[in-house]
């Protein structure tokens, strides 16, 4: 944060490491619950929390661009249009969506029926940004892409936790 609250108001690459702070919750969670800092569900959690950040942050930029315009906070905005923008933001989305499907390869998810969710997961996720961005283009439902996608974050994390619990504890269900 001493790096990335001054560098905000300076460049756009700020978002770099205001993503290594998001990237932190879930390593101060997982250390102080007695995991270890070499773990590989440790850093493909990290990893999809950095990979959702940035496309989170360019759809709030996109669904309030005078706001961000009016400010002195450099953006993306300042460098690419709109459509520019989407383009980017797509992509990242998409790699979001294929980190998701490293949590099976590298046994963090690892019951069948959740294997199926995550990829049904990703594949709605970038099939609806597909569909606005590509498709719909005279309408942007930027709120509503902002809520599938951290829904999608959202139904990950819980989709690991009941995995695990249902592999550890299978009274729990």
């Amino acid at each position: 944060n001493f790096i990335y609250t001054p560098l905000k108001t300076k460049s756009i690459l700020a978002i770099i490491p205001g993503a290594v702070c998001g990237m932190l919750p879930p390593c101060i969670g997982w250390l102080a619950a007695g995991g270890r800092i070499d773990s590989i569900t440790l850093w493909s959690i990290m990893a999809i929390f950095g990979l959702w950040q940035l496309p989170h942050f360019w759809l709030i930029l996109l669904l309030y661009p005078k706001d961000y315009m009016r400010s002195k906070v450099p953006n993306m905005l300042n460098l690419f249009s709109a459509d520019q923008l989407r383009k980017v933001l797509f992509t990242w989305v998409v790699v979001f969506a294929i980190m998701t499907f490293a949590l099976p390869l590298l046994n963090v998810i690892l019951t069948d029926l959740a294997h199926w969710l995550v990829f049904l997961n990703a594949l709605y996720l970038v099939c609806n940004f597909a569909y606005y961005f590509f498709l719909k283009t005279e309408f942007y439902n930027y709120k509503c892409l902002l809520v599938h996608l951290n829904g999608s974050l959202v139904f990950i994390m819980c989709l690991g936790i009941l995995d695990h619990l249902i592999l550890h504890y299978p009274r729990f269900l």
